[in-house]
């Protein structure tokens, strides 16, 4: 009876340590993910919310932006609708990259330029670092902040 009791109280310690280790995990990461700005596009209080989990190397994501959805909802619906995009890099190698430059655009109040442009006017998967960079200029960013947050990879935990 010790011995039963023994393993019980051992298997609800391992069960308390693994719940408090999992919830202080997901807390951090829950605030972390609090401070970050949204990429939002439309007004923060609208009653419909549309958030998209997209990858810029994504071929089904830049299909569904190119077939213009959004703008079709946008111009139906007005302020009554917004968009976020939130990043889930995992289709090519330079996914988390190009997702890290498109930070790096929102910290230039240009996410959804840069968004527009990747989709839009480049060939799927361009997105090495030079390119990455390029689009930057091609959209007017100030080119030495851009490099410079891209290079150190400070966006990166964002994405």
């Amino acid at each position: 009876m010790r011995l039963l009791l023994g393993f019980a109280v051992l298997g609800l310690a391992v069960f308390a340590g693994i719940f408090f280790w999992r919830s202080a995990g997901q807390s951090a990461d829950a605030e972390f993910r609090a401070e970050l700005p949204p990429n939002l596009d439309g007004p923060a209080d609208a009653p419909v919310k549309i958030v998209e989990y997209g990858d810029f190397g994504c071929p089904s994501c830049r299909g569904w932006h190119n077939a213009g959805i959004g703008e079709q909802l946008k111009a139906q619906f007005g302020d009554q609708i917004s968009f976020e995009f939130r990043h889930f890099p995992v289709i090519t190698a330079q996914s988390p990259e190009a997702a890290e430059a498109g930070q790096c655009a929102a910290e230039q109040d240009a996410f959804w330029a840069y968004h527009d442009y990747i989709y839009e006017e480049t060939a799927q998967n361009a997105l090495s670092n030079d390119q990455l960079k390029s689009y930057a200029a091609a959209i007017g960013l100030d080119q030495a902040q851009f490099d410079t947050c891209l290079d150190s990879g400070k966006s990166a935990p964002a994405v």
